[in-house]
């Protein structure tokens, strides 16, 4: 059998490289008002995407800690620190375009986008320290993530995928994985 990860990496790759450019925290000139509009963006989308998950059935069975793994809570933090209030924050628009998560294959297949996401957030977290002196508990706790403990969050996602991952369901991950990278992209867009 092939390997899930591979799979979703190669076939989302253009995607993928899609959004990263919609994050642009390693352009000169840099801004934190620039970056406070980015993680605004951010909130948008995880309030709905996180939301949605929390409604998929079987997914604290498949992935027991998955609520570990809520970026929501990261983002509100940030965006406080940075002089936003809870009423401010919940007045931000909130992403209505997002990919199906009724079902653990679809739940799975989008957790891999913002689950991966957590890898390339520890490069751009140690960009903000020194472009914008930014550091987690201080306006970078979302890209920051699981800090020393990212890897092995991932490693533990990425085993769960695999256990779960068949013959039967590998198509239906594999598109909702690319449906979440498409309405990331729009929204960021």
């Amino acid at each position: 059998m092939c390997d899930i990860l591979k799979i979703i990496k190669d076939e989302t790759a253009e995607w993928h490289s899609r959004v990263e450019m919609l994050v642009p925290v390693f352009r000169d000139g840099y801004t934190r008002a620039d970056y406070t509009r980015l993680l605004e963006q951010f909130y948008g989308f995880y309030s709905g995407y996180e939301m949605a998950l929390g409604r998929t059935a079987g997914l604290q069975t498949l992935l027991p800690d998955w609520r570990e793994r809520l970026k929501l809570p990261w983002l509100e933090e940030d965006l406080c620190w940075l002089g936003r209030t809870k009423t401010e924050l919940s007045r931000l628009p909130v992403c209505s375009r997002l990919p199906a998560l009724d079902s653990p294959e679809l739940a799975l297949g989008a957790l891999y986008v913002t689950e991966g996401s957590t890898l390339g957030g520890q490069v751009i977290s140690r960009r903000l320290e020194q472009s914008l002196a930014l550091l987690p508990g201080k306006g970078a706790s979302f890209f920051a993530g699981h800090g020393s403990a990212t890897g092995s969050m991932w490693r533990g996602f990425s085993n769960a995928l695999r256990r779960f991952a068949t013959a039967e369901n590998e198509r239906c991950i594999l598109a909702s994985a690319g449906e979440t990278f498409k309405s990331l992209w729009l929204w960021l867009s």
